[in-house]
């Protein structure tokens, strides 16, 4: 999969996360909405198999660095060498 179709199905993702959220707050409820949830991690576990991503990388750059906002540097070192982990770019290098 090239970088521009990840970055297509990845920005989908992130946009139905975010719109959950605020459905969320407007609603007073928390988390993702069941249905959505299931559809993410569907998809989600497509693009998993898809890159052979055995280290997670993918749920871990949306939901512990909450879609790339929460990663500091220095925070992802592989090889010895600092590795960012803020943009989808980012984690499409780690994983292709």
């Amino acid at each position: 999969m090239k970088l521009d179709d990840f970055k297509m199905h990845m920005e989908k993702i992130v946009n139905a996360i975010e719109k959950s959220r605020e459905i969320g707050e407007v609603f007073g409820c928390e988390g993702i909405i069941v249905i959505y949830d299931e559809l993410l991690d569907s998809i989600v576990d497509l693009l998993q198999y898809h890159f052979k991503d055995r280290n997670d990388w993918i749920n871990y750059w949306l939901w512990e660095l909450d879609m790339g906002k929460s990663y500091k540097k220095g925070g992802v070192i592989l090889d010895g060498k600092d590795v960012p982990l803020k943009t989808i770019e980012d984690l499409y290098n780690i994983i292709k």
